[in-house]
């Protein structure tokens, strides 16, 4: 069985989660971080040229993007381990990963501090990097 860490934003301190449902292509969102929440625990499954695959440890769901624009949301779609909008990479900085997206080269960005505010990719920034900074937990 392969271990399970949450994603916590360095900027907001929240955790990437998934709604429980079962219905695919949901928004992920952050929310406070809980040690016990199944829906805030991710397999990162490696592929191939250093990227990986983002899978929720509660089901066949995985972190994609349904499109190349920026600012749209991510989303927990039914896992497709070719399909290059699911895989990620995961580049250490001194503040936490960036997490970069394969299809699109854009990274996964915390947008808002509340709970269930929104994850979306947007371009990768070195102006405001801690909301696309995260730490493995």
């Amino acid at each position: 069985m392969q271990q399970s860490v949450r994603l916590r934003n360095v900027l907001t301190g929240n955790c990437l989660t998934r709604t429980g449902s079962p219905v695919p292509g949901l928004p992920v969102f952050q929310s406070g971080c809980t040690f016990f929440s199944p829906q805030q625990r991710w397999e990162l499954q490696p592929r191939f040229g250093g990227f990986y695959t983002v899978r929720s440890a509660t089901g066949n769901r995985c972190l994609g993007v349904n499109s190349l624009f920026n600012n749209t949301p991510v989303r927990s779609e039914m896992c497709n381990f070719f399909a290059p909008d699911q895989q990620w990479s995961f580049t250490n900085t001194f503040t936490g990963q960036q997490v970069r997206n394969r299809l699109t080269n854009r990274c996964l960005t915390a947008q808002g501090f509340g709970p269930f505010a929104p994850v979306v990719q947007s371009n990768c920034s070195f102006v405001f990097p801690l909301a696309q900074r995260w730490r493995l937990v």
